[in-house]
């Protein structure tokens, strides 16, 4: 593999201004390819539930794939190289299903399955090339800041982009023009797409100096890691257990609670704006203290949320909403704290993609495995009804009430990943009460003084009662 060599200051500048904006033209992609747009191709399809399954258990399946980025890597001597191919080859492929949809041509849920198999065999080799990249390019000490920076920026783009879609999906689908839609959605993203590769080439890349690259060392070295396997036992168990009702939210809000794409997206950008409102105070925080307190406080945050999906009805969104808010803020510092952890406890800098590779792979295979079990127990009960307290739940909110139980049970694993002189959640909590108890003082005491500069001096009579004020000449 490869030891870092350092950037002018002035390239690093260039390099991380770059790379929000290229992170901006990505999230256009992301979020016009998944969620509820994804979600609502697959129903004009006529998907089956597991099908829906197999749309989110393909790109599990394919983070294997990972390790090749390592190999990949040092045959062409430039991860630079090998993140812009990927990325353009992968994201370039919905260009496929835009013109067969625009052009009135057949798709089918085969097809679109290849289509997700093929692009995410593609991206996470992007994705793993990339991660390593940026881990050289951000300072070590600035990483909790930078990328809060720069996911509010992709934050905000992602919630503009998602919500503007969904408008112009509902238009599309009131004209009966549903497929027209999606067409335009998805050549939009792919077109996002070719300016996300272009910066890609133009952004500094920190090269390294040549090593040996072998394949049994860049996997077993990570394994024999003491504190990275501790990470990896966590994220098997959380992975395995609660995405069995991964592939299901957005379909369920579609489906069974009958929400227009407008909606369903208002649940997006409810989550978005919050989310912008923590990257940075959860940035801040990793950085001052650690991410591993910081990633407990927020896990235990989200461990409830599936539950709220059990009590949501076609007349009642309420729990949906609430949900909504709970995600923006903790899934905004589980997602911040655990990338920031793994950075963080990969101890042989020279095989970091192999880390990142492995870490990948686990939470690949995990989430394969989890989706695919999702998909049959959906199906074999299909037919499942049950009447209690004025609510019908179905076969989807037993998923949910599983999701949530074993997020639950995941939590004592967290706690076993050791490292030296972290602080405790007490700690950890107790810090952040005290910073944020500054903070609201700081701010109070501005807007008071604000407050006084504007009032009028008071007349020297009022100074002293008793004294007439002076004569103005």
């Amino acid at each position: 593999m490869t030891s870092r060599l350092n950037l002018p200051a002035r390239d690093i500048r260039k390099g991380l201004r770059i790379s929000v904006f290229e992170g901006a033209f990505a999230q256009v992609h992301i979020n016009l390819t998944g969620g509820i747009f994804l979600s609502g191709l697959a129903l004009y399809l006529n998907a089956s539930d597991f099908e829906i399954s197999l749309l989110s258990a393909i790109p599990a399946l394919c983070a294997p794939l990972a390790f090749l980025s390592g190999w990949l890597a040092y045959l062409t001597g430039s991860r630079k190289a090998v993140t812009t191919a990927t990325s353009a080859l992968a994201r370039g492929l919905f260009f496929i299903p835009a013109f067969v949809l625009l052009l009135k041509g057949s798709l089918n849920m085969r097809t679109l399955l290849v289509i997700i198999g093929a692009f995410n065999a593609l991206i996470v080799i992007t994705g793993n090339t990339w991660t390593s990249w940026m881990s050289d390019l951000v300072p070590k000490n600035r990483l909790g800041r930078y990328f809060g920076i720069r996911n509010t920026v992709t934050g905000i783009v992602g919630m503009v982009i998602s919500y503007a879609g969904a408008l112009f999906l509902d238009i599309f689908k009131a004209k009966e023009k549903l497929a027209a839609g999606l067409g335009w959605i998805f050549l939009i993203a792919s077109t996002a797409s070719l300016v996300n590769a272009v910066l890609l080439a133009f952004q500094p890349y920190p090269r390294r100096q040549s090593q040996t690259f072998r394949m049994e060392e860049s996997f077993l070295v990570p394994l024999r890691d003491r504190k990275f396997r501790k990470l990896l036992v966590f994220l098997a168990f959380w992975f395995t257990t609660s995405g069995v009702a991964s592939p299901f939210y957005g379909v369920h809000m579609l489906e069974n609670l009958k929400m227009p794409y407008s909606q369903a997206a208002i649940y997006g950008v409810v989550a978005g704006i919050l989310s912008l409102l923590f990257q940075l105070v959860w940035g801040r925080v990793i950085d001052r203290i650690h991410p591993k307190p910081v990633l407990q406080i927020n896990f235990f945050g989200i461990a409830f949320l599936p539950l709220l999906w059990l009590f949501a009805t076609p007349r009642f969104y309420l729990p949906i909403w609430v949900d909504s808010v709970i995600t923006g803020i903790f899934w905004t510092g589980v997602n911040a704290s655990l990338f920031t952890l793994m950075l963080g406890s990969i101890t042989e800098q020279r095989l970091k993609e192999s880390y990142i590779a492995l870490y990948s792979t686990v939470v690949g295979v995990c989430s394969f495995v989890s989706a695919f079990l999702g998909g049959i127990i959906a199906e074999s009960l299909a037919g499942f009804r049950l009447e209690l307290f004025g609510f019908t739940f179905i076969n989807y909110h037993f998923l949910f009430l599983a999701a949530s139980l074993a997020r639950i049970a995941a939590l004592p694993l967290l706690a076993r990943i050791d490292d030296p002189g972290v602080p405790s959640v007490k700690i950890t909590l107790a810090a952040m009460g005290d910073y944020a108890s500054r903070r609201l003082s700081m701010g109070r005491e501005l807007i008071e003084n604000a407050f006084v500069r504007r009032l009028p001096r008071r007349s020297n009579s009022l100074d002293e009662p008793g004294k007439k004020p002076k004569k103005e000449r």
